[in-house]
């Protein structure tokens, strides 16, 4: 399987803006360009059980549940915004469920 080329984001701004060690910031930084954990676990020279715990630790930091929503924000705080360009994990919007699409 061909690897793709990642473009990564900036580490020191995801570490310098979000709630997370520079350790998160790098996982952070290589999962919101793409990788999988095993490319991330590579290039970081790091198991794929140590990159899953990053992420089970950064996770809660910034109040989100997943990867995607983990890269959604990563984007947004890098891309500017309201709040300075610091999270506050809990500040985000959440849809209602109830209200469908």
């Amino acid at each position: 399987m061909e690897e793709r080329s990642h473009e990564p984001l900036s580490v020191d701004a995801l570490a310098a803006a979000l709630p997370i060690t520079p350790r998160e910031a790098e996982v952070l930084a290589c999962v919101a360009s793409g990788m999988t954990n095993t490319q991330v676990g590579r290039k970081l020279a790091i198991s794929v059980r140590t990159v899953i715990k990053h992420l089970e630790h950064l996770y809660p930091k910034l109040g989100v549940t997943s990867r995607v929503a983990a890269t959604v924000l990563a984007f947004r705080v890098l891309g500017g915004g309201d709040s300075g360009g610091r999270h506050r994990p809990g500040t985000e919007q959440r849809r209602d469920p109830a209200e469908g699409d």
